[in-house]
């Protein structure tokens, strides 16, 4: 959330996979949520 807008937003799919897409994308992108980048991205509230 910046300035009151949310720009980035996820979806927990199952099996570790989540897709996640900020404002600007045309598409979303499916990732493994055992990557800690990810991990640290979907645990900020």
């Amino acid at each position: 959330k910046k300035n009151g807008v949310v720009s980035h937003v996820g979806i927990y799919l199952g099996g570790g996979n989540f897709i996640h897409a900020s404002s600007g994308a045309v598409a979303g992108i499916q990732n493994n949520i055992a990557n800690g980048y990810h991990i640290a991205l979907c645990c900020q509230p």
